[in-house]
């Protein structure tokens, strides 16, 4: 975090927000279907008519691995830190 430009405060928070993430992720993948099985995300089990985005975002994740799923998920977090920095650079 500190090499993306963070300092302080944001720095703390920008390690905690990747840090929460990592550990739900190895939550998940300790409660997950397992090797022999398809990934499936839980949330292609929500009524499709109620939250279609959802559902359909969550089709298009089926069959990748973990590790794959997982750098999904962590691209757009690590945008949330570089904003930051990015704002700090400019106060």
């Amino acid at each position: 975090m500190h090499d993306a430009g963070l300092r302080g405060v944001a720095m703390v928070s920008g390690a905690r927000l990747v840090f929460s993430y990592a550990v739900g992720f190895a939550q998940l993948d300790l409660v997950g279907p397992g090797e022999d099985r398809a990934v499936v995300s839980p949330m292609e089990s929500l009524p499709a008519n109620a939250y279609p985005r959802v559902v359909a975002a969550a089709r298009e994740t089926r069959g990748r691995t973990l590790d794959d799923q997982f750098e999904l998920g962590l691209r757009p977090l690590l945008l949330g830190p570089a904003a930051l920095a990015a704002e700090q650079v400019r106060a």
